[in-house]
């Protein structure tokens, strides 16, 4: 898909979405406000959150979004933004539909699955383990290492290059990989999903994900490099010193990069584990038809493996300890008077964090990004600036102002917390 084609795509559903009562639309407001304003270094933020209701009604829908989407535009609930490593929970939902559907199983190999696949027999076998499974790649015990040092050449080189294949990503992986059975999170094992799903659906990811996910639920949203970002897309944010352009101190990254079309560079490395255009309405929404017994996004059968997944020790997945299962986190958040279950996944780098939260216990989705990112390990190093814990702080203001109200949501009932 060439730019041109999505320059007047509408990322706004046309459904009609009842409005959460003012007073705690107000709250949802002021959770959002109270950490973007205190921020010094930031460019803009956009916010979702849905609830499900009634079969027969569309649901609870509340949109925000302030600051600036560039130097030009300002932030707007229809401005798509990338939503970093968010966009593996898109994937998680193809895999799992695609192995309900019979085309392979989680138990099947790498090397079963893929053997007849071109670029896959080009692969260095010491670096991707032919042996791993399915099931090893969604929950990262591959043992299959990420790509180290996005300033080498040959990365620069696949960036610019016009004859980008999704295989070519995985290429760039030079460490041996080492005995599965360890979480370790590597973009790797999502790249090749990637390609399993492509070689096993007989089409393009971007078309995968438009025509088995998307469409049917009316959801949009855009994969880099395959299709060509919005001109109107968020531009992102960092410390400009960080991107090797000769230019410092924070500002937009797609304006001081040396190539033409930042988000096709940046897009022929996130690929299919950080490289999705969306908004949050599509990502709240996509939450829950994912993650919830009543949503449509996968079959009962997929929901109920996905869901089984999670049982794993806790690991460290954004600021939070986590259990991650097939490319998707599991947490317990303590409210005041109850604790929840969270589904979700975070994202971030290039300019922009992203995390996305759905509660079943309230029928909740909460997605928030923004088009700044910054490498704060500290406090210290975090002032001044929205990191994830921002995000964690926002998600548990806007959980807990939902219920301190007599909305129709069920009473939340505390949750087991997940085995240590």
């Amino acid at each position: 898909t060439s730019t041109g084609s999505v320059s007047t795509l509408d990322f706004e559903s046309a459904n009609a979405y009842e409005d959460f009562p003012e007073s705690i639309q107000a709250q949802f407001r002021n959770a959002v406000d109270e950490h973007f304003d205190a921020a010094t270094e930031k460019a803009g933020i956009s916010a979702a959150v849905y609830q499900e209701s009634q079969p027969s009604q569309n649901g609870y829908l509340w949109r925000y979004a302030k600051g600036k989407a560039s130097s030009l535009a300002e932030m707007t609930v229809g401005t798509p933004i990338l939503i970093r490593s968010t966009s593996k929970i898109f994937l998680t939902g193809l895999v799992l539909q695609q192995i309900d559907d019979g085309l392979y199983s989680l138990s099947d190999t790498l090397d079963s699955v893929m053997s007849d696949n071109e670029g896959y027999a080009s692969l260095d076998k010491n670096v991707i383990n032919p042996d791993v499974t399915v099931e090893q790649l969604l929950n990262m015990t591959s043992g299959i290492e990420h790509v180290q040092d996005y300033h080498r050449q040959e990365v620069s080189v696949l960036q610019g290059s016009s004859n980008w294949r999704p295989v070519d990503v995985v290429g760039l992986v030079i460490l041996d990989f080492v005995s599965p059975g360890t979480y370790n999170y590597s973009n790797t094992n999502t790249m090749l999903l990637g390609l399993i799903a492509e070689h096993k659906g007989g089409q393009k990811l971007n078309e995968l994900y438009k025509s088995e996910l998307l469409d049917p639920l009316d959801l949009v949203a855009l994969l880099l490099p395959q299709d060509g970002a919005p001109p109107n897309t968020a531009h992102p944010h960092d410390d400009l010193a960080s991107y090797g352009s000769g230019s410092t101190g924070f500002g937009d990254i797609s304006e001081a990069s040396y190539y033409a079309d930042w988000y096709q560079a940046d897009g022929k490395i996130a690929w299919a584990a950080a490289g999705i255009i969306t908004t949050p309405e599509n990502m709240a929404r996509w939450a829950f038809e994912l993650f919830s017994e009543h949503g449509s996004g996968i079959s009962s059968a997929a929901r109920t493996s996905l869901m089984n997944s999670f049982v794993g020790p806790l690991v460290e997945v954004g600021p939070k300890k986590q259990q991650y299962g097939y490319h998707a986190a599991k947490r317990t958040l303590e409210l005041t008077d109850s604790a929840i279950t969270v589904y979700g996944h975070p994202g971030s780098g290039g300019g922009v964090v992203s995390d996305v939260y759905y509660s079943p216990e309230l029928g909740m989705s909460i997605s928030l990004v923004i088009n700044s990112h910054s490498d704060a390990r500290t406090r210290a190093e975090a002032h001044g600036k929205i990191t994830h814990r921002d995000f964690d702080e926002i998600a548990w203001k806007i959980f807990q102002a939902y219920t301190s109200t007599d909305m129709i949501a069920p009473t939340p009932t505390p949750s087991v917390p997940p085995a240590a």
